[in-house]
């Protein structure tokens, strides 16, 4: 028998207020969590038991977004937090002491770290609640882009432009997609209106050539961009009615990704769908929730992807293993307000995250 069990959890954390992050600070060969709240409080979680190593208060700011990276290339992670406040805080790995700040114009909402100019130095990207991007290098920002609301995806990474792969900043935003590309500065080199109106995008590599494609859901339909310059699009219908969301993934372990959809039926109910590339449907499944949320790893550790999928109040998960034709089921007691992946205790599996109203709480997927 197939089931979600309770690893751990880890109660009195406060109100979460962002997706956790994962990633070994002290280079001890284990995976910690990183995670904020309301009140401001970060915190560093052993992803073996659960315990808290470090706790600090340094902001006192509800903690927005929290970005792990070596932003300075000095060789240490550094820990980079938006909060309720107008500027980024830079905290070394340890949570001791704050690096730097910078101030900025408006709040912010979002944090990217990417080497846009190839110094091997990373420029960190802040999205700000005015839609723009600001771009800070050496502590200080740089440049600043202004684009359209919303902001559906945003990616730095290899593209195609008229048959030409360069590195270049990818932004979807509002019914536009706009390419930056860092010459003696950032510079606008391609930008596209669409017709559709966006409902969700992802920009990522769908066929494995090592260059990302845009994927973006209208209504009922999926586009795929290869060539924004010149407009290569494959297009075609997923659902009569509304995409829900949708994720991409290689779920057959074929070395193709294919399309994995819920979308909204006549009378309210939904369904999951699973496509190829080339729009063939290879199956589908009515699901008894209301699905919205699609993750995709591998929780059960056969070297292959399954589905976890969440319903839109927070707190049924069901995981659906493809090949076997297995489901499971978790009931959470709390809506969970954030769900994530990760081989948190190095089993060689994925481990579901759920970031709760006060707790963490991980599960983990039993076969017996």
């Amino acid at each position: 028998m197939n089931k979600l069990g309770l690893l751990w959890q880890l109660k009195g954390i406060g109100f979460g207020s962002t997706k956790p992050v994962f990633c070994d600070l002290d280079n001890d060969n284990t995976i910690e969590i990183i995670t904020g709240n309301l009140s401001g409080d970060l915190m560093i979680i052993s992803g073996d038991d659960g315990k808290i190593k470090k706790r600090s208060n340094f902001i006192q700011h509800r903690i927005k977004d929290v970005v792990v990276s070596d932003v300075n290339n000095d060789g240490l992670l550094e820990i980079l937090l938006a909060t309720d406040h107008p500027n980024i805080t830079v905290l070394d790995s340890n949570l001791d002491h704050i690096l730097y700040r910078v101030s900025l114009p408006s709040l912010p909402l979002k944090v990217y770290v990417a080497d846009i100019d190839a110094d091997h130095l990373s420029e960190v990207l802040v999205v700000d609640v005015t839609s723009s991007i600001n771009i800070i290098k050496s502590n200080r920002i740089i440049s600043r882009l202004s684009l359209s609301k919303p902001i559906y995806a945003l990616n730095y990474g290899k593209i195609r432009i008229n048959n030409n792969r360069l590195d270049g900043l990818v932004v979807v935003h509002n019914n536009t997609i706009s390419i930056y590309e860092e010459l003696d500065k950032l510079e606008l080199i391609n930008e596209k209106t669409l017709t559709m109106d966006i409902s969700k995008a992802r920009i990522i590599d769908v066929n494995n050539d090592g260059i990302d494609e845009i994927a973006i859901a209208s209504h009922g339909n999926l586009s795929i961009m290869y060539d924004v310059g010149k407009y290569d699009v494959a297009s075609f219908q997923l659902f009569k009615k509304d995409v829900v969301n949708f994720d991409i993934g290689d779920l057959d372990r074929d070395s193709k990704k294919e399309i994995i959809a819920i979308g909204q039926q006549s009378m309210g109910n939904r369904l999951l769908r699973i496509f190829t590339f080339d729009g063939e449907l290879i199956s589908e499944y009515q699901l008894p929730f209301d699905g919205s949320k699609i993750l995709i790893g591998d929780i059960n550790g056969d070297g292959s992807n399954e589905m976890i999928l969440s319903d839109t109040s927070g707190k049924e998960l069901f995981c659906l293993d493809v090949r076997n034709k297995r489901w499971c089921r978790w009931i959470s007691q709390n809506n969970f307000l954030f769900i994530d992946l990760y081989d948190i205790n190095c089993d060689l599996k994925d481990e579901i995250i759920l970031r709760t109203i006060d707790k963490l709480v991980v599960l983990t997927y039993y076969d017996s």
